[in-house]
């Protein structure tokens, strides 16, 4: 069966051509939206279709001939994007479509006994949920009348090998501004990426599925702690030296954050997207002031130079996600998909370390066996302080997640 894969330059949709081509599972078409994201599919002997993934006409021509669409790309407006890959797949004459939608449209620390027949929060804590809210919403109208089938999604937190869950901690621990909520005894619905390949994989096939949604996460219930500390280890420290942070309510996102964020949705449109040109630079300039678009960061003249102790700043999805105290259930998923994970959580860890080190992270001893409070603490391996730990700053934008990943 020829598959489709949107995003196929991102987290998620490289690792899908990966597995698909390598293995032999489904002939391959990577959709890329620049041939900047070729980098990663070209390496395989594959078909590949540069295109926008707005634009319909465009997408409906890469389609054609594929049975099966998977929607692994990101970019704003959400729903707009999934609109025109619904759209466009229901005009080849695609069989299916698959979105990757996300757990978080039942908030970053869900109501413990949901399932996927629950409603839906009236109030979703982030933009994010709200947009991917949005595109599921817009996807099921369309499916209304149309023909192609759809499948959704709903990993939680995605880890491994180029993912930011795994890169964005480890820099935080070198940087010195790791820490856990509440001793990290919230719980943890992660995913390793190949068992949300098998997700996929058997989505693609399974009978009676039409219209579905599936939560999709690891078989072990983890805590925070737990995910946190292979990674603290072989970076020379123990997850019980990170700060805890204990007094920290449930957020609940200002109303100016909140209008913060409708602006940006209407700024970032279609629309007003092509007047851009013909807006007075002037105007350009106060609205970059008054609504920035992404934080400012620190430049290191020298990548080896011990960095200073940052000042830890608690992030509002971070804390909610950590005080999360419920696993969401595989259940269904099971039973309709025959959903197995095939990689376990020790194993998901194992390979993300290996990652690390391949990327230039200053891991530590890791071919020692021995826990990490037992490691020599002196000798050219020896770790040093938490926000003292030389950081490779060269390499580390080329292996981290893209512009299309998840």
């Amino acid at each position: 069966m020829r598959v489709a894969i949107t995003g196929a330059s991102g987290f998620v949709g490289n690792r899908l051509v990966e597995k698909f081509y390598l293995e032999k599972l489904h002939d391959v078409t990577a959709v890329v939206r620049g041939t900047w994201g070729l980098a990663m599919p070209a390496r395989f002997d594959l078909d590949w279709k540069v295109c926008d993934h707005f634009d319909v006409k465009e997408l409906s021509r890469a389609f054609e001939g594929c049975e099966a669409v998977v929607h692994a790309a990101i970019g704003a407006p959400y729903k707009e994007m999934a609109k025109a890959v619904y759209s466009a797949a229901n005009k080849a004459g695609v069989r299916r479509v698959v979105i990757l939608s996300s757990a978080s449209i039942y908030n970053q620390n869900p109501v413990p006994g949901i399932t996927e027949s629950s409603p839906l929060p009236e109030k979703p804590m982030f933009r994010y949920n709200s947009d991917k809210i949005a595109a599921d919403r817009a996807v099921r109208r369309l499916r209304a009348r149309g023909q192609t089938e759809v499948v959704f999604l709903m990993p939680g937190i995605v880890y491994g090998p180029r993912s930011r869950w795994i890169a964005n901690l480890a820099t935080e621990v070198i940087e010195g501004t790791a820490y856990l909520i509440r001793g990290g005894n919230g719980v943890c619905n992660a995913v390793y990426i190949d068992n949300l390949v098998e997700a996929v994989r058997l989505s693609l096939t399974a009978p009676k599925v039409d219209r579905e949604a599936f939560f999709i996460s690891d078989a072990e219930t983890v805590t925070w702690r737990d995910f946190y500390r292979p990674i603290v280890s072989e970076l020379g420290l123990e997850v019980e030296e990170l700060p805890v942070i204990d007094d920290v309510p449930v957020p609940h996102v200002p109303i100016t954050d909140r209008l913060r964020e409708r602006v940006l949705i209407t700024t970032e449109s279609r629309r007003v997207q092509k007047l851009k040109p013909i807006v007075p630079s002037f105007l350009k300039k106060v609205y970059k002031l008054v609504i920035p678009t992404r934080p400012s960061g620190r430049v290191l003249t020298n990548p080896w130079e011990p960095l200073e102790p940052r000042k830890i700043e608690v992030s509002l999805e971070i804390s909610a996600l950590q005080q999360c105290n419920y696993k969401l259930p595989n259940t269904k998923a099971e039973q309709l998909l025959k959903f197995v994970p095939p990689v376990q959580f020790d194993e998901g860890m194992r390979r993300s370390i290996a990652w690390l080190e391949f990327a230039g992270f200053p891991i530590v001893l890791r071919k020692n066996k021995g826990p990490a409070s037992e490691r020599p603490a002196s000798g050219t391996s020896s770790p040093a302080p938490a926000g003292h730990l030389p950081r490779r700053e060269s390499s580390l934008a080329s292996v981290v997640e893209t512009k299309d990943a998840r």
